[in-house]
């Protein structure tokens, strides 16, 4: 049981509010270690079969362990490549584009073992990236652009490791896929950032940490980048559909334990003036939000201070709940993703 809160360890889910609030009413000092762990675990194995199902079919994969600079531990980072049934030649001696994927979970859980099982949304590039086709295990036919190779990083979680932690994991982690993208095999100057919810948030961060970066394109999908957890969306959706207000609320607790945590730039990327002081060197940048999410305004929010910073920035509204790209129609994934095929040269 949680510190006798009634709570147990091994049922414990932040989307059941009695349990997140027994524990939000303590401080994270008197948190168990591993309150989060089995629950982790579980998420990390559904995930895990998930990526064999949607993902595996069409990429091998490898796992690098790179060093990080906070803390005496390594970071995990999974490279993707398409399988050599799918792949095609590029010509005129091109490398193809490299995408850097950074998972969702509320900085809490992780991806799966071999990846994130959501990064399968960028195989479905559309009709006009037809260099391959492929059949999915539906047997549903596909347009898949082999042009391009993804690296994801496993960063380091919450409320093991509070911020800063994943975004430093996240930082080290792109300059590890600059300066081995040739070794990879890919193209150093046509690299985009791309990550959902709490991924969206690191994604963010890691533009307001980094002056002038070599990256061509950045997605950010439905960030979690307020922790006031106080807008109209958190109202309107408190009990879901999907995400739960109280789910967020652990979350961000988890992340950044006291209101000084949560000021720096590194926790939420709107914090102080780094935004702006980045903007010059801010590639272009798609934000998503969920019709029906929590965290709907917090893409509205970090989208309006973009073009208030003078970026180059769009913004679409997707129908659904959190998670919205993965069930959208192909006619709705075309009209984002063709703005990544756009800026990496993906024709």
């Amino acid at each position: 049981m949680l510190a006798g809160l009634g709570v147990s360890t091994a049922t414990f889910n932040p989307a059941d509010c009695d349990s997140s609030y027994a524990l939000l009413e303590r401080p994270n000092a008197e948190w168990p270690v591993g309150a989060t762990d089995t629950f982790a675990a579980s998420t990390r194995e559904k995930k895990t079969r998930k990526w064999r199902k949607m993902v595996e079919p069409w990429w091998d994969h490898e796992l690098v362990s790179v060093p990080s600079t906070h803390g005496q531990r390594n970071i995990t980072i999974a490279l993707h490549r398409w399988r050599a049934r799918h792949a095609v030649t590029l010509g005129g001696g091109r490398r193809p584009a490299l995408v850097l994927w950074v998972h969702g979970g509320g900085m809490v859980l992780p991806s799966g073992r071999l990846g994130d099982p959501q990064i399968g949304i960028l195989r479905r590039l559309g009709p006009q990236l037809l260099i391959a086709a492929a059949s999915h295990p539906t047997n549903t036919r596909y347009r898949t652009h082999p042009g391009f190779h993804m690296t994801e990083v496993e960063y380091a979680l919450a409320p093991r490791y509070p911020c800063p932690a994943a975004a430093e994991d996240v930082i080290n982690s792109l300059d590890w896929v600059l300066s081995h993208a040739a070794a990879l095999g890919g193209d150093p100057e046509r690299v985009a950032v791309m990550g959902e919810s709490a991924g969206g948030n690191l994604a963010a961060a890691l533009h307001a940490a980094r002056r002038r970066l070599p990256v061509r394109f950045a997605g950010v999908f439905y960030p979690m980048v307020e922790n006031a957890v106080a807008s109209p969306s958190y109202s309107l959706f408190s009990q879901g559909p999907g995400l739960r207000k109280c789910a967020m609320e652990f979350f961000w607790r988890a992340y950044c334990p006291t209101a000084e945590a949560c000021s720096t730039w590194r926790c939420t990327p709107l914090s102080g003036d780094a935004l702006a002081a980045a903007a010059t060197g801010h590639p272009p940048t798609l934000v998503i939000s969920c019709s029906s999410d929590v965290l709907r305004d917090d893409g509205v929010r970090y989208w309006r201070a973009l073009v208030a910073a003078g970026v180059a920035a769009d913004h679409q509204q997707v129908e659904g709940s959190h998670g919205c790209t993965h069930a959208a129609n192909s006619s709705t994934r075309d009209r984002y993703l063709d703005k990544l095929r756009v800026a990496l040269g993906l024709d």
